[in-house]
């Protein structure tokens, strides 16, 4: 695993979010805040990851958190992500999105997991600009402003 990578999962159980810069390794945790503690190296201090048991509730609804969803992205990639649900809350695997540029331009197709996530990694660095997320095999699509070097996310209900 490169250094610059980050690993999000999820442990639905403990309703915690873990998140980790580069290779997990030991650390001790420091409590910033009810719901974040920040894991840093015991020697030199450095951040090696976060937890916290809300920011998967913002990616994610209460009804659809059963599963443990891992994602790998790099820090400096910039992306465009989201979870597909059934009515149900329930994740959907296997929905097409395709992702088009400010121009109109398809830039990838990408397809849900089994957790119903979805990821396109994009840099973006010009001024801010609408970009749109499309399902096409469901009629669906949303637009979304996007500004340099940020990551956007765009949830479906199907």
């Amino acid at each position: 695993m490169e250094k610059n990578q980050i690993v999000m999962s999820y442990d639905a159980e403990a309703d915690v979010v873990y998140i980790s810069f580069g290779k997990p390794k030991k650390a001790v945790s420091e409590v910033i805040d009810p719901y974040v503690a920040v894991r840093r190296n015991p020697k030199t201090k450095e951040i090696l990851g976060i937890t916290n048991n809300q920011l998967y509730q913002m990616l994610r609804s209460k009804k659809a958190a059963k599963h443990k969803s891992p994602c790998i992205m790099r820090h400096n990639d910039p992306s465009f992500a989201g979870i597909l649900t059934d009515n149900s809350g329930n994740p959907v695997q296997g929905v097409k999105a395709q992702i088009y540029g400010p121009d109109g331009k398809l830039l990838d197709t990408v397809y849900t997991d089994k957790d119903g996530w979805y990821m396109y990694n994009y840099k973006y660095t010009g001024k801010p600009a609408t970009f749109k997320v499309e399902l096409p095999d469901h009629g669906l699509e949303q637009s979304v402003t996007v500004k340099a070097n940020s990551f956007a996310v765009v949830n479906f209900t199907i």
